[in-house]
């Protein structure tokens, strides 16, 4: 309920004319904000992005929300908490911006891009487009049904994601997730590209030009191969991604469809049938 409320004072708050932005100053980098559900591919297409000559990746930074929390005169850890969006009416977002790339620009080097893929800030869509126009979005989509899989086997560090204990919990937050993109989709058609996690591990190339081009990249042809990229990975991800990508895990919470089968209807009531990428073949 607490999350829910969250989402839709969110909503609320960033309509089309909120998100609208008079900022359009020059950048040292170009921030490319990679996000979706933890457990969605989001370190898969981090690293395929940084094969790339012209991408740096930062990891999971939380400097834009730390921004925001210096704008406000406020510190909290929760994405945006109540205190937050109160003050999103007096805050100055081409300042964020601006202070965003100055914090995190040393990150870069002499690379173009800079990738940030902190899952938070898919809530935070509508303010980064506000404070930063030129920025590039891509978020990460998976089956619901594996995306409540995955979430509900990983123990996660921390506090973090809370609705990750149990299934129903976690397939309502899937559907959260989803409509917050479809609101994000409405109010600023275009500025989140959508990737499907299925078609990123299927088709790597094909879907890999589709990014780059979002970005406003040449296509080049390590940005389809995962195993030619060695920088450390700290995320839940590690393993997987000293891997060529491979197919294995679509489908994977079919030998768990029994305990799973409430938030199997829960989601398949909810959802239309096409965002059930694990059931094409």
């Amino acid at each position: 309920a607490v999350e829910q409320a969250t989402y839709d004072a969110m909503t609320a708050l960033c309509d089309a004319r909120f998100v609208k932005s008079a900022a359009n100053e020059p950048l040292a980098d170009t921030p490319v904000f990679v996000f979706g559900m933890p457990r969605t591919g989001t370190t898969v297409l981090e690293r395929l992005l940084s094969n790339h000559s012209r991408v740096a990746s930062a990891g999971e930074l939380d400097d834009f929300h730390h921004q925001l929390c210096w704008e406000a005169d406020t510190f909290t850890r929760q994405s945006a908490d109540a205190k937050l969006l109160d003050a999103a009416a007096s805050m100055d977002f081409a300042a964020i911006g601006r202070a965003y790339v100055q914090r995190t620009h040393w990150r870069a080097g002499k690379a173009t891009h800079l990738v940030d893929k902190h899952p938070r800030n898919a809530i935070y869509a509508g303010f980064i487009r506000k404070a930063l126009p030129q920025a590039k979005m891509i978020c990460l989509l998976r089956d619901p049904m594996d995306s409540t899989f995955s979430n509900l086997k990983e123990l996660f560090a921390g506090e973090h994601y809370p609705y990750s204990y149990d299934a129903l919990e976690t397939a309502a937050h899937v559907v959260r997730f989803r409509e917050m993109l479809a609101h994000w989709d409405k109010i600023m058609p275009g500025a989140v590209l959508v990737v499907r996690y299925e078609e990123l591990v299927r088709e790597p190339e094909r879907v890999m030009r589709l990014v780059l081009d979002h970005c406003g990249l040449p296509f080049e042809a390590a940005c389809a191969d995962l195993a030619r990229n060695a920088a450390p990975s700290a995320t839940a991800s590690s393993s997987q991604v000293r891997q060529p990508l491979h197919t294995r895990s679509i489908g994977a919470w079919r030998r768990y469809a029994k305990p799973l089968a409430a938030a199997e209807a829960f989601l398949r009531e909810r959802l239309p049938a096409g965002e059930f990428g694990a059931d094409v073949h």
